[in-house]
């Protein structure tokens, strides 16, 4: 019994070890947002790399949520509804946070245009350490026409869930 109890403890240090990722739902929200901007931020963290060169200063995004088409709260401790939000697009060494075609769509946007955005509010472990990661799964331009066939009876000015609602349109 004890050589097996060492051979599963073994088992796990090695899985640990070799950076196995476990991810676990805790939110799904998909959106149509309007964007607000890029601004630079700097880390305020108090890091012997902050605020150069930890990787938490740089451009976000920062859009408010005029519908939700999609809410899903699978784990306890998922985000609820937003009424914005924000995502860091790269960092002020010019390292994308973003895979390229999601940074370059937000850089190419402009303050009012609308997008479809979806995101998941997942808890990570990885090599021992655990924590809440918000990775961007989708983001689409939209027409402000589409927007508001999308939204409904929802005013584009609406703050999240205070409009009518309308028929979920299928996920992208």
């Amino acid at each position: 019994m004890k050589q097996l109890l060492i051979c599963w403890c073994l088992l796990g240090v090695a899985a640990l070890a070799s950076g196995a990722e476990k991810r676990e739902l805790l939110a799904r929200q998909e959106t149509v947002a309007e964007f607000l901007g890029l601004q630079y931020r700097q880390c305020r963290g108090m890091t012997s790399l902050c605020p150069d060169k930890c990787g938490s200063s740089g451009n976000f995004a920062r859009f408010r949520i005029v519908k939700y088409l999609v809410y899903e709260k699978p784990g306890q401790y998922g985000d609820p509804k937003q009424e914005e939000f924000i995502v860091q697009v790269d960092t002020n060494l010019g390292q994308l946070k973003l895979p390229d075609a999601q940074a370059k769509l937000i850089r190419d946007l402009k303050p009012g245009d609308f997008v479809r955005l979806a995101w998941r509010h997942d808890y990570v472990t990885k090599d021992g350490s655990s924590f809440p990661e918000r990775p961007l799964t989708a983001i689409e331009k939209i027409t402000r026409e589409g927007a508001k066939k999308l939204v409904g009876d929802t005013p584009l000015n609406a703050v999240p869930g205070k409009g009518a609602s309308a028929p979920a349109p299928a996920a992208f």
